[in-house]
């Protein structure tokens, strides 16, 4: 489509480019980016999802055997704590 801000000159040196000059700059992808671009949103967003699950129920975990480590072994084993 060719505009009127441009002339000929330059036109055609850009469509022998490959450089298109469109009027409309609101121009939809086509329906397959579209779809592998949900795809991918989909995809990172359930990983991060999931990888934050993970974090809130590690984080607890790791902190519990971290402040118990010295009481544990009596905990779990009482026979050879001597109690």
């Amino acid at each position: 489509m060719d505009t009127t801000e441009h002339d000929m000159a330059e036109q055609n040196t850009a469509e022998a480019d490959g450089l298109t000059i469109f009027d409309d700059v609101h121009e939809v992808r086509d329906e397959r980016v579209a779809f592998v671009g949900l795809q991918l949103m989909a995809v990172v967003l359930s990983y991060s999802f999931a990888l934050g699950i993970l974090v809130i129920v590690l984080v607890p975990v790791v902190l519990a055997l971290t402040l118990l480590w010295p009481y544990l072994p009596s905990m779990l084993f009482p026979q050879s704590a001597g109690l």
